[in-house]
């Protein structure tokens, strides 16, 4: 009985495309990422960290290379923003910001006007950027 050498050539080829793949950077492989910059934080509700929140800064323009960036805040209500993946930033510009949190009963923690008709806005420039959001249930 004779091997067949096509599984072989499979695994070869996908160790191959397996390790040209994992030299490539986001721009290699053919993703475009604009000007970014970091953007940290705390949020707090009624004078307490916040925690478990998802902070979003969105551009008016979404599209494929303007999308929004996001981050969950810590038990101290500390945030850290990431564009995609493991890329950390937000877009340059004025973006509109929306933070939310469900409660255990699956109810908005957040009142609408910080998420979906949000007021908050921020101005994300080069450099490092924080932005601290004092929230107010009522």
């Amino acid at each position: 009985m004779q091997r067949s050498a096509f599984p072989a050539r499979i695994a070869f080829a996908v160790v191959l495309v397996s390790v040209g793949l994992a030299g490539c950077g986001k721009k290699e492989i053919g993703i475009s990422l604009p000007e970014l910059a970091p953007v940290t934080g705390v949020v707090t509700l009624d004078g307490q960290p916040l925690e478990g929140a998802i902070v979003s800064f969105e551009p008016d323009d979404l599209n494929v290379d303007r999308r929004e960036s996001r981050g969950v805040t810590g038990s101290d209500g500390r945030y850290e923003l990431y564009y995609i993946d493991d890329v950390k930033g937000a877009v340059l510009g004025t973006l509109r910001v929306r933070i939310s949190k469900l409660g255990d009963d699956e109810r908005p923690v957040v009142p609408d006007r910080y998420n979906s008709k949000t007021e908050l806005s921020a101005n994300v420039q080069p450099g490092d950027n924080s932005f601290d959001f004092s929230l107010k249930a009522r």
